[in-house]
């Protein structure tokens, strides 16, 4: 069931609750004007039962038609039957009224007797009609206990629609959460290398081409390390490729805890990294240099199945013109100082290479 599903079906569940409760009211106020009646006929009943004079008489009219004129709304609201009742009461109401005032030209006795005779049709037609004004009391009271069950089915299946939209709701909520977790980490896994956790190769390139077009912006000098294990192949060979991958994720880590916040620093592949310093100059690209060469080549590397001492070749270089060079070229100057240093046999060494050539195909010092 969908949310828009649910939804309806609220909407119609208070609709129903809203008429039935409108319905309630109506039948409440029926049940209170009938209830009126009933003490109106009773008040009546006591009237013509008075035990303090022997025949109803004028004196005793007018309360007795103001109370009957109180009820007349049974002739106009209830039932069939009340109606018929009512009408009947009414014509004995008039009979009696004609024995009273307009038969007092006859002879005492008759004119009396006819009085009881007319009081007795009107007691008879309050029997009549308070009982059927009772049976309208009990069928209301029927009517509406039928609307407060049919009120709380209402109630308790909206209460019941209500969790599951709240169950639905809450499963929305973490499929959209997994669904989000999930694209964090595809973004993270296409932008960061899943060994070390360090930016990939594509990644730390494009932040490099980012930071010389904001150096250039800036004119401001822009440090670059490249840093690679001596003997890696070495050491994989000694140890497994498995405890070769702690390793090199023992240096990734060592080599992160020492650059600054605003530093970045990724994986190139196999053995190399890249650290892009922002806003440094030859001096303070070359101090960091020797501060994360001394963080590896005087500590030993500890790994799965014991310690080990390694040592990482460092090169560096500084762009002061971002605007006569590009990524290519800056890489490539840094790839053609490690390969020197590489050659020259020196484990653990560091050596700053010139900026990058001012034009392709120009070879640098």
């Amino acid at each position: 069931m969908t949310l828009a599903t649910l939804a309806v079906l609220l909407v119609s569940i208070s609709l129903w609750c809203l008429l039935l409760l409108f319905r309630s009211i109506a039948l409440r106020q029926d049940l209170s004007r009938h209830q009126g009646s009933i003490a109106d006929l009773r008040a009546m009943r006591a009237v013509l039962e008075r035990p303090t004079s022997d025949v109803f008489d004028q004196q005793d009219w007018p309360e007795l038609e103001s109370h009957w004129t109180s009820s007349q709304h049974l002739i106009k609201h209830g039932s069939g039957k009340i109606q018929g009742a009512a009408e009947r009461l009414d014509s004995g109401l008039e009979q009696l009224q004609r024995a009273l005032f307009y038969d007092t030209a006859n002879v005492e006795p008759a004119a009396q007797e006819r009085v009881l005779d007319a009081s007795f049709a009107v007691l008879k037609g309050l029997s009549s009609l308070e009982s059927r004004v009772h049976e309208q009391i009990t069928d209301i009271y029927g009517r509406l206990d039928d609307h407060w069950r049919s009120q709380s089915f209402l109630v308790i299946l909206c209460m019941i629609l209500c969790a599951s939209n709240l169950g639905l709701l809450h499963l929305a909520h973490r499929r959209r959460a997994e669904l989000e977790s999930a694209h964090d980490r595809a973004v993270e896994l296409s932008s960061h290398d899943a060994l070390t956790g360090l930016w990939n190769r594509d990644a730390i390139l494009k932040m490099v081409r980012r930071e010389i077009a904001r150096a250039q912006r800036r004119t401001a000098p822009l440090g670059l390390i490249l840093a690679d294990v001596d003997k890696f192949q070495e050491i994989n060979g000694l140890v497994g490729e498995e405890q070769g991958d702690v390793i090199l994720q023992e240096v990734a880590w060592r080599l992160g805890s020492l650059v600054r916040p605003y530093d970045t620093m990724g994986r190139l592949g196999g053995d190399s990294f890249l650290v892009v310093l922002p806003s440094c100059d030859p001096v303070a690209t070359a101090n960091v240099t020797e501060r994360l060469s001394r963080s590896i080549n005087d500590r030993e590397v500890e790994y799965g199945l014991g310690r080990m001492e390694l040592s990482l070749s460092f090169v560096h270089l500084t762009v002061e013109t971002p605007e006569e060079t590009g990524l290519d070229l800056v890489l490539h100057r840094l790839q053609e100082g490690l390969a020197e240093l590489k050659k020259s046999g020196r484990r653990g060494a560091t050596r700053k290479v010139s900026g990058a050539p001012r034009a392709a195909g120009v070879k640098a010092d």
